[in-house]
């Protein structure tokens, strides 16, 4: 059995998707800060003694010049974080687990799963298992993708949108999975199907 399309998996087993409030929250924090900055770091100088290097003699130009291309750069910027936030995806087959989370992506065969061990998780009640430090990823308003150190100093690749309800996946790697699929145990009970069915070694 080769590897399924994201698509093609029930979407129980999916990664739950950004929701409005990180992606809001980096609109303000790309776009709107730096240009609320600008301009009032532009009126402060207009205020000022002192000589300003004006376009065209003329404060309005230079004002819409230097506001109406902050624009440009920040909402292009915004529009790649954006578009990298809504890329939550997991590919299930027979020997493999990939998620592609944001620029990030890990694969795992099944057999380096400890699925023993593994488990679905209130992060409410498992504060342990929250994400603390980011050592390589993405992180905004309980947006969390890439590699984090968690509470527990446990380290992990994880991929969560901010709901409560996670899946735990430890590995023979030393470094775990943090997963929010919309139905953690559906994904948990899905994987050890699958491992029981893979011939022993």
């Amino acid at each position: 059995m080769g590897m399924r399309a994201a698509d093609d998996l029930d979407p129980g087993l999916q990664l739950v998707p950004a929701g409005s409030a990180p992606r809001i929250v980096m609109f303000l924090l790309g776009v709107v800060l730096p240009l609320v900055i600008t301009a009032g770091a532009l009126l402060w100088a207009s205020l000022g003694d002192g000589p300003m290097n004006l376009v065209g003699g003329s404060f309005a130009l230079t004002a819409t010049l230097t506001l109406g291309g902050l624009a440009v750069l920040t909402v292009a910027l915004w529009a790649v974080l954006d578009r990298a936030m809504r890329r939550q995806r997991l590919q299930l087959s027979a020997q493999r687990l990939e998620v592609k989370s944001s620029f990030y992506s890990q694969s795992l065969p099944l057999s380096e799963l400890r699925l023993e061990e593994a488990r679905v998780l209130d992060l409410e009640e498992h504060t342990g298992f929250k994400p603390v430090l980011k050592l390589n990823g993405y992180s905004v308003a309980g947006f969390h993708s890439g590699y984090f150190r968690l509470r527990n100093g446990k380290s992990a690749f994880v991929a969560t949108a901010g709901a409560r309800h996670t899946l735990w996946l430890p590995t023979d790697r030393g470094r775990g999975l943090l997963l929010q699929p919309r139905q953690p145990g559906l994904l948990l009970e899905r994987l050890r199907e699958l491992a029981a069915g893979m011939p022993r070694r």
